[in-house]
């Protein structure tokens, strides 16, 4: 199968050798990347993924009596909008392939820098500007900011599937399929059957981001598959498709059922709004 994708895709002038599908290898992560909301522990994706701004914006909505407000009033719809808003300046600021650029994870998901924003948020003006903050200063390492790359900003997807399931024994599964664009690049590659991806189009085409492209480095992703337990047990496994609403619609929804105490048909079904 390599062979025959190689020999069709270097005809049309692809820089992809045979040596490239040989080297490249599936990553695995023990644990996850983990955080809170009010007592509930979430197991997100790692890394390049979307995982650490559903968390960075659930860290932010911690610090506010989001179940005292009525759901999808005009005051809690500002509050959203203004800690989504601070998570995406963040990520067009600093997400990229950790392997190759430095990327402060750890502040990023950190409790002490999302109570230092909750400080900043005006709940009654909408900002001119927003600017990223420095989550740096909270890494748990020694590590040092690199210097300041422009802010990058990524392309939409449209054509994701996501499926969630759980058995009776608590075993959870939150995954996802995408093609990037409908039909991937819209060319399948020989007789082969397999449809190429454009999933190259969420780097940042601009040199010197983070999120930059780059030989084997990996574009960042809005994926957000999560895991939700209650006291230990599973409890919610949860993704969504949708390019870049994927974040903001799976943060909406854990919400839904954690502070407004919906079930999780109702969760999904309620109207949701997405900003950047």
């Amino acid at each position: 199968v390599a062979e025959a994708m190689i020999a069709d895709i270097q005809a049309r002038g692809s820089l992809v050798s045979l040596e490239d599908l040989a080297s490249y290898q599936t990553k695995h992560y023990d644990g996850g990347l983990r955080g809170s909301y009010r007592g509930y522990e979430l197991v997100c994706m790692p890394e390049v993924f979307g995982g650490i701004q559903v968390l960075q914006t659930l860290n932010l909505l911690e610090g506010f009596a989001v179940p005292a407000m009525s759901h999808n009033s005009s005051k809690y719809l500002h509050l959203l909008a203004e800690c989504f808003r601070r998570a995406w300046v963040d990520r067009f600021r600093y997400m990229g392939d950790p392997e190759f650029e430095d990327v402060p994870i750890q502040g990023l998901i950190s409790k002490a820098y999302a109570a230092e924003m909750q400080g900043q948020l005006n709940l009654d003006v909408v900002p001119d500007e927003i600017r990223p903050g420095d989550p740096w200063r909270f890494q748990d390492d020694d590590r040092t900011p690199p210097e300041s790359p422009p802010r990058g900003v990524e392309k939409d997807s449209q054509n994701t599937t996501h499926l969630c399931t759980m058995d009776r024994h608590g075993n959870m599964v939150s995954m996802v399929q995408t093609l990037g664009g409908a039909f991937g690049a819209y060319a399948m590659s020989g007789n082969t059957g397999i449809i190429l991806r454009n999933y190259t189009n969420l780097f940042n085409p601009e040199p010197g981001t983070s999120n930059s492209i780059g030989p084997w480095k990996r574009p960042s992703s809005h994926d957000s598959l999560t895991l939700v337990f209650k006291e230990g047990e599973p409890f919610i496994t949860i993704g969504a498709p949708g390019g870049r609403r994927v974040i903001t619609s799976v943060v909406q929804a854990l919400v839904n059922v954690i502070d407004f105490g919906m079930d999780i048909q109702d969760a999904i079904a309620s109207p949701r709004i997405h900003i950047e």
